[in-house]
């Protein structure tokens, strides 16, 4: 007997659907309360950012003090770009065009409600907008695009006690899908603009929220940097269908460093397909 045609292990089984979505179904169109953190929350955040086409152009160039040409080698500047280009895009044209949101994060539902929780949530929460913000300090970019793409930030958080409380990735999958259905994004009422935060969704239980409300930020950089990759959020892929899924290892599921949701953003955003996450498969932290 020969090694021809050997094909190594079986990927896993796909996880059988959590039971309590036909007993307890998910709307296909839902509304949620909304707490936002982070300084692309304000109030009048949309009149007070400037397109990139205008940031590019006004920015110092001489300012830049990194490696190599800032417009090739720099995350942040193609980061505001993929925002604003997919901002500026109309996907329904049955209607006339809407505001043009230029802020970039992502929607994060919470799945503890515990007493202990509630009271690190808003800890936690300035936490991690810090962790992304200080992170933003350090990129070598020009300074007027860094401080662009820090003042554009916000977290999304969604809270539901009586739907969220120790919810399963797939109710928490239909329910972004049902949330984003609502919204009417695009036409097409299953498929969703590219952007990160219509793809991707965060989830934070008791413990995450417990160790974000418990960072210790550090005076050196690079260690901080090297702490906080340890430590990670699940995300949720809004696109996974199990029915396609059966003979592959990815389930519709990563995890994505604390410190990592501007790479993650920009490489989704880019990615501009349904299959953006898939393609980081396996994400165990700081996307490569």
């Amino acid at each position: 007997m020969t090694g021809r045609g050997n094909r190594g292990p079986a990927p896993p089984p796909v996880p059988p659907a959590d039971p309590t979505l036909s007993s307890h179904p998910v709307p296909r169109r839902r509304t949620f309360q909304i707490r936002s953190f982070g300084p692309g929350s304000a109030a009048d955040i949309q009149d007070t950012t400037r397109p990139f086409s205008v940031l590019d152009q006004a920015a110092n160039r001489e300012s830049y003090t990194g490696p190599g040409d800032y417009r090739e080698t720099e995350d942040v500047r193609r980061l505001l770009e993929e925002v604003d280009n997919w901002a500026e895009t109309q996907f329904r044209d049955d209607e006339e065009p809407g505001p043009v949101d230029r802020t970039w994060g992502y929607y994060v539902f919470l799945t503890s409600y515990s007493d202990a929780t509630r009271g690190q949530l808003p800890q936690a929460m300035e936490n991690w907008v810090t962790v992304q913000q200080r992170m933003l300090s350090h990129a070598e970019t020009l300074p007027e695009l860094r401080e662009e793409a820090r003042r554009r930030f916000k977290l999304d958080l969604i809270e539901d006690q009586q739907e969220l409380e120790n919810a399963s990735d797939d109710r928490i999958r239909e329910n972004f899908r049902a949330f984003l259905k609502n919204q009417d994004l695009t036409r097409e009422e299953d498929r969703f603009p590219p952007q990160a935060r219509f793809n991707v969704c965060l989830v934070l239980d008791e413990a995450k929220v417990k160790m974000l409300a418990g960072l210790q930020f550090l005076d050196e950089h690079i260690q901080e940097f090297i702490a906080f990759r340890r430590e990670t959020v699940k995300a949720i892929d809004a696109n996974w269908d199990r029915s396609r899924a059966a003979g592959s290892s990815y389930h519709g599921v990563g995890n994505v460093s604390i410190n990592g949701l501007q790479r993650l953003y920009l490489l989704i955003t880019s990615g501009a397909n349904t299959g953006a996450m898939e393609d980081l498969h396996p994400l165990n932290g700081f996307p490569r």
